[in-house]
This record gives structure tokens, C-alpha cells and sequence, in this order.
């Protein structure tokens, strides 16, 4: 399958990846803050660079986050030295390469050019994906490396049966990037199923059914779940001596995803399709019914991925816009099979492409956007703490709220403020705090730290013993402020 592509096809193809390309590597290294997720990965990574273990602040801080990005970012740091423009290259060229990868997958999986090219510009062009790519998180390495484990998974059945133990190393990697890798597994263990039930059985005897049954015959198959164990044992190994037990890391996160922010509704994920996928999104309805009107085992892979994904993301209580980007190839491969099927049906060859095309080129236009509007995000805390941390002597204490950017920036510890305001002194007392950073987007603060003016908040009076902070601005507005003991 997937031979006949012109040399033209791919010429749009390339053009296609470089929709992707041009923008992400454009805004390379333009953002001038972290976001928490941002801060705690490099502050990961630079205690794995420093010989520190892995955590920050203090020991297994943390520590319950997938191993693989801080480790790869600690290993680039440690090979070429320590630069942050040098690690954030990574998240943009592995966007890229997802856009890469889906165009091989599809060309295997349905050989279809329509399609391929379809699926290979959604993705390129999609807001959120291209806003994620540009971030200094695990969504665009994790979104590679799901879409490279199904293309092998798919090539094990297509075209060589050790393709599976390939599949299941690259779930294996992915997983100890972001947990929800293990819906692949399910793919994985679910998929073959399907596959057995719609082999040809003319003329078989029982025996014969069995001896050539695919699991029986496809013993790399089998041979993947061990690969997939072997990768992940030293990651349990660490489990057990931090969490106390071989899945505590994986634990301790869902038990950080069901705490008490952005928890929403089973149907959350419908109610904000359009915000998640833009105004493309509604070619998802025509796309979920081809795939199962359509009964093919290229349909049939995509659909049940999709279903496993969803069914666990409508599971856990918190709901985020950007759960869903984790698998966001399958999701616009089902929208490119409605715009295509939705443009046959109504026997449309103009209208239905046009309409994709101006949807997609809004959703470009507004990624774009989101990234430009982003830059500032975080700057005042960032320049916080590179300020203290310019000036603090080593071992001192900093308390705030804000610890991954503080921990990152300063490289000292970090305490947490007490419940109660009576109790600063003496906290201020016990922990040696030398620096209080308070920073006003922080949803965990104790109410008594802030007092209200009108709808602007600002530190309380109790503040004021300390003298005058040091105030850092963004978007014209102070959004940090720091107090020496």
C-alpha cells in the first residue's frame, strides 16, 4: 500500500512539515518565562546534570513525573554542556518530526493520498499542537513517539512480525515519558483480537486454526511485553526506594490529576471540542461514523484508540484542553477521513475542501497567536529568581509557593508559606527564610497573604515589616514581589 504517491504529493507534503516548522522555529527560545510543568522539568534536569538525583528541592520532590525528558535534557546538557536555548530546541524539532511520522504512518496505514495529506496538514496547523510544541513539556516528544509505536505496531501485521518488539520498546519509552502511553498497551493487547477475528477461515480445522493463531505464530508479539518490562524496571526499581512501591510514581501523579483544580465533568472534552480542535473539529462527527461504518483494520486501529483515550480521559476528574493533544494524530486522522468521506457523500469536489481549508487556516492563524501572546508569560517570576539567585549566598531558604521556578532559577530550597499568618515569624525563624517571593497567578498562597483592591490583589500588610519589595512586571502589570528578611 501507499507506492503510488507522485512526486508532486510529496512536494506538498514537504510543505506541508515546513507550515509546521516555519513558526515553531521561528518562536525558538522567545519564551522569557516558565510555566510550572517548564520549570520542573529543567529543575529536574539540572539536578540529574549537578549529580543531585532525581527530584527538586528536597529528596522525591517531584520524583513522581515520567524520567525519560529530564533525562534527556540532563544527557544534552552533560554531553554539550549546560544551555537553556540548547534544550529547548527539543519540543519544537520533535513537533516537527510528529508531522514527519504521521505522513509514513498514513502512507502505510490507509495509502491514500487524500487522506495522508489531509491528516499530515491538520496536525501541522493546529493551534493547540502548535502552541504545546513550542513549550518546554513532554506533549510533542510524547505525541512522536505514540504515533511512531502505532505505525510499527501496524508494520508488525503489514509487513514484518518484528515490527512488535519495536512497537513495545517505543511504548516502553513513551510511557516513561507521559503514563497515559498505556493506552498503546491496550491498543497493543486489544488490536490483535480484532485482527484473528477477521482472518479467513475457509477450509481449517480447529488444530490448524490454533497452530495459526497470531499468537501462537507471532511470538515477537509476545516477545514485546517482555522488552516493554525489561525498559521500565529500573523506573519501578526507583519506585520502590521513593514511593514504596513499583508503580508508586505513577500513583502519586494520577493522585496529583484527581486533586482539586480543573476537575470538570464526564462530557467536558464535547463541550470544549471546538476550543481543543478549532472549527475543523466538527468534520469529527462524519469521521467517527465512517470509522464505524466502515469496517477495516485501519479504521478499526484508529477507533479503538480513540475510544481508549477517550473513555480514560472522560475517567479521571481533571479535565485539561491539552489531555487531548496527546494522541491528536489519531484524532485528525479521523477528522481527515470526514472531510474526505463528508465531501463524497454530499458530492461535494469544491465546497467541503474550501470550507476545511479556510478552518484550517484559522486554527494556524490562532496557534500562531497563542504563542506570540504566551512570550511574556512567567517573565517576572523568572526574573525574580534569576535576581535573588545572582545574590544569595549557598544554603539560603526562600519560602514561597513557587518552587519548581524558584528552584530552578536559584538552585536553593525552598519552604512553603504556613497556613496561618500568626505562624510566619516563626516559620521565618525555624527555616532561616532570607527571601519571601510572592507571585500573583499562584492559585496556592493562604488567602491571608493577599489583601484586594477592587479585583487587583496585592501582599497583605503583614508584608510591610519586611520594608518595600522588589516588584517584577509583566504585561505592564507587577505580578512578583520580593522581600528581603
Amino acid at each position: 500500500m501507499g507506492k503510488n504517491y507522485s512526486r508532486y504529493h510529496v512536494l506538498l507534503i514537504i510543505a506541508i512539515i515546513l507550515m509546521a516548522a516555519i513558526p515553531l522555529l521561528y518562536f525558538y527560545n522567545a519564551n522569557q518565562g516558565y510555566w510550572w510543568d517548564e520549570a520542573v522539568y529543567l529543575g529536574l534536569a539540572r539536578n540529574l546534570y549537578d549529580g543531585d538525583g532525581y527530584w527538586i528541592n528536597k529528596p522525591y520532590q517531584e520524583s513522581f513525573r515520567p524520567p525519560a525528558f529530564a533525562h534527556m535534557t540532563a544527557w544534552v546538557w552533560q554531553t554539550f554542556g549546560f544551555s537553556e536555548p540548547l534544550v529547548k530546541i527539543i519540543p519544537p524539532m520533535f513537533g516537527i518530526l510528529s508531522v514527519v511520522i504521521l505522513y509514513f504512518f498514513m502512507r502505510r496505514l490507509y495509502g491514500d493520498r487524500e487522506l495522508t495529506l489531509w491528516a499530515c496538514l491538520l496536525l501541522a496547523t493546529s493551534h493547540i499542537f502548535l502552541f504545546y510544541s513550542e513549550k518546554f513539556l513532554t506533549e510533542s516528544i510524547f505525541i512522536f513517539l505514540t504515533t511512531a509505536a502505532l505505525y510499527t505496531f501496524y508494520l508488525g501485521f503489514d509487513k514484518n512480525k518484528w515490527f512488535f518488539p519495536l512497537s513495545a520498546l517505543i511504548t516502553a519509552i513513551a510511557f516513561l515519558t507521559r503514563y497515559p502511553a498505556l493506552i498503546i498497551m491496550g491498543v497493543y493487547v486489544l488490536y490483535p483480537i480484532y485482527y484473528q477475528l477477521t482472518e479467513k477461515k475457509k477450509n481449517k480445522t480447529w488444530k490448524t486454526k490454533v497452530r495459526n493463531s497470531f499468537w501462537i505464530k507471532s511470538w515477537p508479539y509476545l516477545l514485546g511485553f517482555v522488552i516493554f518490562l525489561l525498559v521500565i524496571t529500573p523506573w519501578m526499581q526507583f519506585n520502590v526506594v521513593a514511593f514504596g512501591s513499583p508503580t508508586g510514581a505513577m500513583s502519586t501523579g494520577l493522585g496529583t490529576v484527581t486533586g482539586d483544580w480543573y476537575i470538570a465533568e464526564w462530557y467536558y472534552y464535547f463541550t470544549h471540542w471546538t476550543e481543543i480542535f478549532g472549527l475543523i473539529g466538527v468534520f469529527a462527527i462524519p469521521g467517527i461514523i465512517s470509522l464505524l461504518v466502515k469496517r477495516n483494520r485501519p479504521n478499526t486501529l484508529i477507533l479503538l484508540t480513540i475510544i481508549l483515550a477517550m473513555a480514560f480521559f472522560i475517567y479521571i476528574p481533571r479535565k485539561e484542553a491539552r489531555y487531548l493533544l496527546h494522541f491528536f494524530p489519531f484524532f485528525m486522522v479521523m477528522i481527515a477521513v470526514g472531510i474526505k468521506d463528508f465531501r463524497i457523500w454530499v458530492r461535494s469536489n469544491k465546497t467541503i475542501p474550501i470550507i476545511a481549508l479556510i478552518f484550517i487556516v484559522i486554527s494556524f492563524t490562532a496557534g500562531i497567536q497563542m504563542i506570540a501572546n504566551d512570550i511574556p508569560a512567567g517573565s517576572s517570576l523568572k526574573e525574580a529568581g534569576w535576581w535573588i539567585g545572582e545574590r544569595i549566598p549557598e544554603g539560603t531558604t526562600i519560602m514561597s509557593q513557587n518552587v519548581p521556578q524558584l528552584f530552578y532559577a536559584s538552585g536553593e530550597r525552598i519552604v512553603y508559606f504556613p497556613e496561618q499568618a500568626s505562624d510566619l515569624q516563626n516559620a521565618i525563624q525555624n527555616w532561616s527564610v532570607s527571601y519571601i517571593v510572592i507571585e500573583g497567578r499562584e492559585p496556592t498562597y493562604p488567602d491571608w497573604v493577599w489583601r484586594w483592591e477592587g479585583y487587583d490583589k496585592f501582599p497583605s500588610d503583614v508584608f510591610d515589616q519586611f520594608g518595600p519589595a522588589q516588584e517584577f512586571q509583566e504585561y505592564e502589570k507587577t505580578y512578583v514581589w520580593v522581600y528581603e528578611i
